[in-house]
């Protein structure tokens, strides 16, 4: 498989999509969330992925049929419902909330839940 591209939005599609995005973001959650090893920098890591999934799936449709299609939301929502709170920082609320403004500005009718 051979992908060229300069746009970062194709870069992240041609490595696997939104679901190696929400892989890495399951994998460290399990790995250090999960078990109160929690630090800043794993804070920090876990933020910014959410906030590139957010950029992904606001930016264009095609990643958030992706998103729907391999149930991505069901499975974010179960890995922030078992965080502890203390792990819950306000960047990673303010990502999740312009990823669901986002669809809201669009209009998307199958809105997970």
């Amino acid at each position: 498989h051979f992908c060229c591209t300069r746009v970062m939005q194709d870069m992240i599609q041609c490595i696997g999509g939104i679901g190696v995005i929400l892989t890495l973001f399951g994998q460290l959650y399990l790995k250090y969330v999960s078990k109160a090893q929690s630090s800043e920098v794993l804070s920090s890591v876990l933020t910014k992925l959410l906030e590139l999934m957010e950029a992904l799936i606001n930016g264009s449709p095609f990643y958030m049929r992706d998103m729907m299609h391999m149930e991505g939301f069901p499975i974010l929502g179960h890995l922030i419902k078992r965080a502890d709170a203390k792990n819950i920082h306000p960047e990673m609320v303010g990502a999740i909330e312009k990823m669901l403004i986002g669809m809201l500005d669009r209009g998307d009718t199958k809105i997970p839940y």
